[in-house]
């Protein structure tokens, strides 16, 4: 090394610190602006540096003396780094021969480097985070792992909540999109809070039990689950009334409904149509009628109409929240299990329709508060008990239909309910007696069936005369004593059933006072005497059932009957009735559908004028000794003739055409003797035989039936009073027939109808 005057060196080393210092201070300025422009990276953040990354130009570059190593990233050295490596490796430098004014030019130059540098980490790291921040208000993504990016030691400075949302509701029913929030949350969507809150609600409210919340295949949850979730309507539970009515709505459809192919309702009628208001779910109908739902004008329902809709499942006890409801209409579908108390809460009921289910257990004691009702219909469930006495108290009831249940008891509830028009309480175990009712309360009554009971004692004067009572069924009872001794002049009586007792006496001749009448059945029972010519006056007469009552004076067929042109059925079977069948008689009945004269002592011959008759189907002359003759063809070939019975007679000859009847149905069933004549040899009676091929029943007159391994034939008789024409408008829609005949009939029918071997 060259020796350097002392001067010479002490200068150089001034000169040396002056521009060391200018450096530092541009260093110092530099990087602070540097590191405020990147200040926005985050409060923790540091930029570090390592000895390593910074350092000095081996030649002398006294305007930028530092030196950056790229593989350190992007990090800016402190103040008193660069102090201390300057410090470091000034004597190294002047060694070098550097000159210091190279060292302040490096330093700026790196200074501006490292602003650049800052600004534009900064600008990426802001644009990450936002990215980040909007990502947290919305669906989370699982990216998945990632290379450690430049900025990875970055920390934002709020930490974000990764929860995943929670998991979808296990229902097969779409469910509406959650609101997204502004905001990232911490917890579950905002739908999800609002099942929750409206579940809370609803248990807070009494409405619900926290078991029925809690059980997710139960129609609780589901129909919360819907109204909270999937209604687009969020009908908010400070409208109280509307979301209860909404939310009762819902559970009925979920209470009786299924959504499979064979537990559905019928008609939907736009239940849980989310962009209606519960008031126009439903439907119009032809005339003044709707199905489904009806409000009244300040939007409440007032009406539930879902007739034969296929409802199943239980009655809902929520029913009782739709405190304006007037009519609920749910009958002819299939509700099980008991009525609920909470029909009790419905006090502004007027009309209550459950006839024609599947529900059961006690009559409601509760439904005696509901004393604005003016229709009951119960009928045709499987109720049992007594009527509640509490029933005392529907004084405005004007319609009771209890009839095919299990009742017992008595009848005392009903002396009180002096408004009722209708009651109908046939078909159940009431017993009590019927001559001590005081059916004077009753003036405005019309119709009364107290059929296939336990009723006892006589028939009151006072009840056949009250002033506008149009129907009166009180067959198969224990009823004793005699027929009423008077009928009142034009009485309003247009049903007049009293079949299956054991009433005695004769028909008393103002029984022609009854002109409205319709249906009059006084079959199976012990009436005596003739049959009164004052009947003619019954002009409007469709049935007549006088049948099993073998107490009658002997007599020919009425000629009465030719009067009475309405009838459709006439049953006189086992009513001592004696002589020929007069043809100026029936030939006038051009209505007629069945004649029953089964089981008399009838003689002659069957007159062709009976094949004049196109409506008849059922012609039943069987069980008359002493009818002799043939079939005439007219009657063989009647149109519609479906039943005809000759066994038991003396008639011969053949029934082909009844069996050979191309043109016309065949006959269904065919009853003669038409048994083999060896059998009837084999009796040793000699008896007559007729030919028919297609008889389903083959007797002879001593009671044996074919083929010839049967013993006995047929015992069993028609009866006309075996179903409630009054139900279907007084119009008889079945016909029912002996069990044996029956029997026969379907056991034989395909064997017999067209065997050839039969004869």
């Amino acid at each position: 090394m060259d020796n350097i005057p002392l001067e010479d060196n002490m200068r150089g080393r001034a000169d040396s610190n002056e521009a060391f210092s200018r450096a530092m201070s541009k260093l110092d300025s530099t990087l602070e602006r540097a590191r405020r422009s990147s200040s926005f990276i985050g409060t923790n953040a540091t930029a570090t540096v390592m000895n390593d990354c910074w350092d000095y130009p081996m030649e002398d570059q006294e305007d930028n003396p530092l030196v950056y190593n790229e593989d350190c990233g992007d990090q800016l050295p402190t103040v008193e780094e660069v102090r201390t490596n300057h410090a470091a490796t000034f004597r190294k430098n002047k060694l070098l021969g550097g000159n210091c004014w190279k060292i302040a030019f490096f330093v700026v130059v790196g200074g501006l480097i490292g602003l650049i540098i800052g600004i534009s980490v900064g600008f990426h790291e802001g644009e990450e985070f936002k990215k980040l921040e909007g990502e947290a208000n919305g669906p989370v993504r699982d990216i998945g792992p990632q290379a450690p990016s430049p900025t990875s030691l970055i920390v934002p400075p709020t930490t974000l909540d990764l929860t995943p949302p929670p998991t979808p509701f296990p229902t097969s029913y779409p469910m509406i999109p959650a609101t997204t929030t502004s905001e990232p949350t911490a917890g579950s969507t905002e739908n999800s809070s609002r099942l929750d809150k409206v579940k809370s609600w609803l248990v807070d409210k009494n409405y619900a039990s926290q078991l029925e919340m809690d059980n997710v295949n139960g129609y609780h949850h589901q129909a919360t689950q819907w109204i909270a979730d999937e209604d687009e309507a969020q009908v908010s539970i400070d409208d109280e009334v509307k979301f209860v009515e909404r939310y009762v709505m819902a559970l009925l459809y979920f209470a009786s409904h299924k959504n499979t192919d064979t537990y559905a309702w019928t008609k939907k009628y736009e239940f849980l149509t989310s962009s209606l208001s519960v008031c126009d779910w439903g439907q119009e109908q032809e005339g003044d009628y709707r199905s489904g739902v009806t409000c009244n004008d300040e939007g409440s329902i007032i009406k539930i109409n879902l007739v034969s809709n296929e409802l199943r499942g239980p009655l809902i006890s929520e029913m009782g929240l739709l405190r304006n409801l007037e009519h609920v209409m749910l009958d002819h579908n299939a509700l099980t299990g008991t009525l609920p108390e909470q029909l009790a809460e419905l006090t502004a009921l007027s009309y209550l329709a459950l006839h024609y289910n599947e529900l059961n257990g006690k009559l409601l004691p509760e439904i005696g508060a509901l004393t604005k009702l003016e229709f009951l219909g119960l009928g045709d469930n499987g109720f049992s008990g007594e009527i509640p006495e509490e029933w005392k108290a529907l004084t405005d009831l004007s319609t009771l239909a209890l009839d095919d249940n299990m009742l017992t008891g008595v009848l005392e509830v009903l002396e009180s309910m002096t408004k009722l028009v209708r009651a109908w309480i046939g078909s159940n175990q009431l017993e009590d007696s019927i001559d001590t009712f005081s059916w004077g309360n009753l003036q405005l009554l019309e119709e009364l069936d107290l059929s296939s009971n336990k009723f006892y004692g006589s028939i009151p004067q006072s009840l056949i005369e009250l002033p506008i009572l149009q129907m009166l069924i009180l067959g198969h009872n224990k009823l004793t004593g005699k027929l009423p001794s008077s009928y009142p002049d034009d009485s309003p009586l247009r049903y007049l059933a009293l079949s299956g007792n054991t009433l005695s006496g004769s028909i008393h001749s103002s029984i022609g006072n009854l002109v409205h009448l319709r249906h009059l059945d006084f079959s199976d029972n012990a009436l005596e005497g003739v049959l009164p010519v004052g009947m003619s006056s019954l002009i409007n007469l469709e049935y007549l059932f006088l049948s099993h009552n073998g107490n009658f004076s002997a007599g020919g067929v009425p000629q009465f009957l030719q009067h009475l042109t309405h009838l459709h059925d006439v049953s006189l079977g086992s009513t001592n009735r004696v002589g020929e069948i007069p043809e100026e008689v029936f030939k006038k009945l051009t209505n007629i559908i069945m004649i029953d004269l089964s089981t008399n002592e009838l003689e002659g011959t069957i007159p062709p004028e009976l094949g004049t008759l196109e409506n008849l189907k059922y012609l039943l002359l069987n069980r008359n000794d002493d009818l002799v003759g043939t079939v005439p063809v007219e009657v063989q070939n009647l149109p519609h003739l479906s039943v005809f019975m000759v066994d038991q007679t003396s008639v011969t000859g053949s029934l082909a055409v009844a069996c050979d009847r191309d043109s016309k149905p065949h006959v269904q069933l065919l009853g003669a003797n038409c048994n083999t004549e060896d059998q009837d040899d084999d009796l040793g009676l000699g008896l007559s035989r007729m030919e028919c091929k297609c008889c389903a029943v083959c007797c002879d007159t001593v009671g044996t039936l074919g083929p010839p391994d049967d013993t006995s034939c047929h015992d069993n008789t028609f009866f006309g009073q075996e179903d409630p024409t009054w139900e279907n408008s007084y119009q008889r829609k079945q016909y029912q027939f002996g069990g044996e005949v029956f029997a026969e009939f379907t056991l034989n029918f395909t064997a017999i109808m067209y065997d050839p071997n039969v004869p």
